[in-house]
């Protein structure tokens, strides 16, 4: 079974499952840095639509 294309939290469960320790240990920063960076995007968005909202009440374009 190839572990590497499913989803690296699912990719954590199997390889705890396995006792391979190691390899969980190492993906956890790529998942933390994941979340971080889908938290990131959805943040911006937010702004830029504040942003955007707030532009159109002042009277911008």
């Amino acid at each position: 079974m190839n572990v590497e294309i499913i989803h690296p939290p699912l990719k954590i469960s199997i390889d705890l499952l396995n006792k391979n320790n190691i390899a969980s240990i190492v993906d956890l920063p790529c998942i933390t840095l994941y979340w971080f960076y889908i938290i990131y995007v959805i943040s911006l968005m937010f702004i830029l639509y504040i942003t955007s909202v707030t532009s159109t009440y002042v009277g911008g374009t």
